[in-house]
């Protein structure tokens, strides 16, 4: 058995406002913190059944243990930032946009690592930007990018069209 304390603090605003010229239209800008604090125990005794890193992307910024699995539990001392902004329409509430952008900071470098991967020695994580655009009736778009700011490139990209006839089928088409 093994216990491990941490303590994070969550918070968010949601401003919104109408927009259009009669109205129509909601804007929300919505900012997002997460401070993680995880103190470091050290695990690489412990056995690994099935505990992976996954890809970095919005939801994953914001999540308490960087690993997926309970075979490792990450040590943290970190502040993750986002910011979305969505526009919607007022009497139905369809969102037409949503843009989100987000990125960790770390006050301490992390020493939990899975074999074979190599520790981080930068301050921040990629930044992380995503668009969805509900382009005409059934049909959505959807693009995401995580961004290496330190090398200037991108580590990954993602690009998505959603077709829904109805509420019980879907198509989708993705690219990455």
């Amino acid at each position: 058995t093994r216990s491990l304390p941490y303590a994070s603090l969550d918070s968010g605003l949601v401003f919104e406002r109408e927009s259009g010229s009669q109205g129509q239209r909601r804007l929300t800008l919505e900012p997002r913190a997460l401070y993680l604090y995880t103190p470091f125990r050290e695990q690489s005794t412990l056995p690994l059944f099935d505990t992976g890193l996954p890809d970095l992307n919005l939801v994953q910024l914001y999540r308490t243990n960087r690993y997926v699995g309970a075979d490792r539990v990450n040590d943290a001392n970190q502040l993750a930032f986002g910011l979305t902004s969505r526009l919607f329409d007022a009497h139905s509430g369809t969102q037409y946009l949503a843009v989100s952008v987000g990125q960790a900071y770390y006050f301490e470098k992390p020493r939990v690592v899975l074999p074979n991967e190599t520790p981080s020695t930068r301050d921040t994580s990629d930044f992380i930007a995503q668009v969805s655009l509900t382009a005409y009736k059934n049909w959505n778009l959807e693009a995401g990018i995580q961004w290496n700011p330190e090398d200037t490139r991108s580590e990954r990209s993602q690009f998505r069209l959603q077709y829904r006839p109805q509420n019980d089928r879907v198509v989708n088409l993705g690219y990455r």
